[in-house]
Formats: structure tokens, C-alpha cells, sequence
């Protein structure tokens, strides 16, 4: 059944060691199962984001808590898969027996915020360069909105 997931899974010991990963799983890190057994796991994980990922891992491992962040896996042929990390505790009453883990591949929604980004930078960087422009013509310049308020005046005017 957790084959059939479109999300990962990976089950972790009371330690934090991996035990159990699905196909999903494999696909997005680009480990085999042996290789994800006990702490290999870890090498999925962008060495840019591995120190900060494996210290949130194992603060929330020690003190029972839920772990959620956000980092990217490179697999062995350099592809770099952005996830979302989200694990809680396996409890037996008040004693922790490990700790399931959902990893989401969210690679294109990083893309789109990318790209967003750029966009944002380049329309905002278009703004000033006209807001320059504006403000050194030697002609007053104003702008109204479709209300007929002004929206803006250049020194000038």
C-alpha cells in the first residue's frame, strides 16, 4: 500500500535511524532501499542544506517533537529534487517506538516561486528606472488613476 503513495514515506527507529523507505521515497532521493538504511539516508540531502537538516532532524528526534522543513535532495546524476519534510513520532502510549516521515517533492512549486521572483525583481527594477526618468524631464508629468486621482507628480510639477 505504501508503494501505491505518491508521497514519500520513511520510517525511522526510536533513534532516528532509517528502517523502512517506499518506492516514492527512492524515486525522489535517488537512494535504493539498502542505501537509505540506518543513517546513509542523509546523503540524499544537498550538502548545502545537510548540517541544518540533520540538526532539526535530531532535536526533534530527542525531544519527541514534529519536524517539518523544507530542503533539497541531489541525486546521483546532480539532479537537485526540492521536498518538504514532515515527521512525527510513532508512539506506544507515552513511549516513542521511531518516527514516520512524509517527503512531497515540490520542485515545480520552487520553480514557479523562481520564477515569480525574477519577475518581481525585474518589474520593480522597470519602476525605478521609469520613476528616474520621470523625475529628470524638464516638462512637468503627472499621472491620474482611472478616478482621476493623482497617482503621481514629478518634481516639476
Amino acid at each position: 500500500m505504501s508503494d501505491a503513495s505518491p508521497l514519500g514515506i520513511f520510517v525511522s527507529d526510536a533513534a532516528g535511524n532509517c528502517i523502512y523507505t517506499n518506492a516514492t521515497y527512492q524515486k525522489i532521493s535517488g537512494l535504493t532501499f539498502d542505501q537509505a538504511l540506518g543513517t546513509r539516508w542523509s546523503r540524499a540531502i544537498h550538502p548545502e542544506d545537510r548540517s541544518r537538516v540533520l540538526a532539526e532532524w535530531n532535536d526533534a528526534v530527542h525531544e519527541l517533537a514534529s519536524f517539518q522543513t523544507e530542503a533539497r535532495f541531489l541525486r546521483r546524476d546532480e539532479s537537485v529534487v526540492w521536498t518538504r519534510l514532515n515527521a512525527v513520532a510513532i508512539r506506544n502510549g507515552t513511549i516513542a517506538r521511531g518516527r514516520i516521515q512524509i517527503v512531497e517533492d515540490i520542485t515545480e512549486r520552487k520553480s514557479t516561486e523562481l520564477v515569480l521572483r525574477a519577475s518581481e525583481m525585474a518589474l520593480f527594477e522597470e519602476k525605478e528606472r521609469a520613476q528616474v526618468t520621470l523625475n529628470s524631464i524638464g516638462d512637468a508629468v503627472l499621472s491620474t488613476d482611472l478616478a482621476g486621482k493623482v497617482t503621481y507628480l514629478n518634481l516639476v510639477a
